[in-house]
C-alpha cells in the first residue's frame, strides 16, 4: 500500500512536532501482541484423532439440525389421524411439568405436540440408525 504524501497537508512546523522521535513513551505500559495459541497435545490423543473428533462433532450437530428442521415441518402440519396413548400417572405428570415449564417461558405447546415431536424423532432416528436406534434397542429389551 502506498504511503500518503503528508507534505501537502502538514506544515514544516507541524512535521517537526509529530515525529515519533519527539514523543516520550516512558510512562506508557508496553502492550504485547497476543501470541497464537499453540495446540497443546491432549494426553493419549494424536492431533489427527482430535481433528476427527471435532469433524464428527460438527457433522453430528448439522445432522441434529436437519432432523430438527424435518420434525418441525412435520409437526407444524395439522394431523388428521387419531392415536390414543395410555399413560401412567407418572408419565402424565412429567408431561404436564414439561408443558408448564414451557408455558412459564411463554412458549405454547401441548401434549399432542410433544408426543408428535417424540414420535417423529424416534422414527427419524430409526430410519437413520436401524438396529442401533433407541427404538430398536428398547423394543429388543422389551421383548427379551
Amino acid at each position: 500500500m502506498k504511503k500518503p504524501n503528508i507534505d501537502r497537508f502538514v506544515s514544516d512546523e507541524q512535521k517537526e512536532r509529530i515525529k515519533p522521535e519527539n514523543v516520550d513513551f516512558s510512562g506508557v505500559p508496553v502492550i504485547k501482541k497476543p501470541r497464537k495459541k499453540e495446540e497443546k497435545p491432549v494426553k493419549g490423543k494424536e492431533p489427527q484423532a482430535i481433528e476427527q473428533e471435532s469433524k464428527h462433532a460438527s457433522t453430528q450437530a448439522s445432522y441434529h439440525d436437519s432432523i430438527q428442521e424435518r420434525i418441525r415441518k412435520i409437526v407444524k402440519s395439522v394431523g388428521k389421524d387419531v392415536v390414543y396413548l395410555r399413560l401412567t400417572e407418572e408419565e402424565k405428570s412429567r408431561l404436564g411439568e414439561v408443558i408448564y415449564a414451557y408455558k412459564k417461558k411463554k412458549i405454547k405447546t401441548s401434549e399432542t405436540e410433544i408426543a408428535r415431536i417424540a414420535l417423529n424423532y424416534l422414527l427419524e432416528e430409526h430410519n437413520e440408525k436401524g438396529k442401533e436406534s433407541m427404538l430398536a434397542k428398547v423394543l429388543e429389551l422389551l421383548n427379551s
